[in-house]
């Protein structure tokens, strides 16, 4: 049952638009949760399915970057130009080249097209946690499916933001987007974050929803 459910969470990773790829992803899924241990499984299988969505847009990278750089900078400034009637100015903590030291770019070919960075949440009282900043995709490559559609460019970005948390040690991701922003609040339910309280104060509360997610 635990491997039958893990398939079925990392088969909805792939792309509905790559079908044809995707039914030989479907035989490799099925393929390797037949051999994997069962405590190491979703760990295999998600890096298995993130290389095959790589195999699936070859000229799709992420690359880590300061925060700083042009890219990234680029990549927010449009981000919260984009956000701006969507949330009260100034709530929360802000994110800066201080508290955010981790920010990754999505890269289609030499086009930055998407980012997202890492905010230790330690200052917070939540040692072991971290908090995904500045998570954005261009309205370019959004869109269902698609070889360089919205999901494989955020998937792969969020993909990459777990993993690196992993690597610092971070056991729990959180995510805070607008209440009015329907379609991160569905990826974020998607890719297994739960709803859980929201960081800041009360204004913060009425205007945002906040998700985490425990990895594994």
């Amino acid at each position: 049952m635990i491997i039958l459910e893990m398939q079925i969470r990392l088969i909805r990773m792939i792309p509905k638009g790559l079908i044809k790829k995707r039914k030989r992803s479907l035989l490799q899924v099925v393929r390797i949760t037949q051999t994997c241990d069962c405590l190491q499984s979703l760990h295999t299988l998600r890096s298995r399915i993130n290389f095959n969505l790589c195999i699936m847009n070859p000229s799709i990278t992420i690359q880590r970057l300061s925060y700083s750089h042009p890219d990234a900078t680029t990549l927010r400034d449009a981000q919260q130009l984009e956000i701006a009637k969507l949330k009260p100015i100034n709530v929360g903590v802000q994110a800066s080249a201080a508290n955010v030291p981790i920010f990754l770019v999505a890269y289609d070919g030499v086009e930055p097209v998407g980012c997202g960075g890492l905010r230790p949440l330690s200052d917070q009282g939540l040692p072991g946690q971290a908090e995904i900043k500045r998570m954005y995709v261009v309205p370019s490559r959004r869109g269902p499916g698609g070889v360089s559609g919205s999901v494989v460019v955020a998937q792969l970005v969020l993909v990459a933001l777990e993993d690196v948390a992993r690597e610092h040690g971070w056991t729990v991701l959180r995510a805070q987007t607008s209440k009015m922003m329907g379609q991160a609040r569905r990826f974020y339910e998607k890719h297994c974050y739960v709803p859980c309280e929201v960081l800041g104060s009360k204004e913060a509360k009425e205007h945002f929803v906040c998700y985490e997610k425990i990895l594994v």
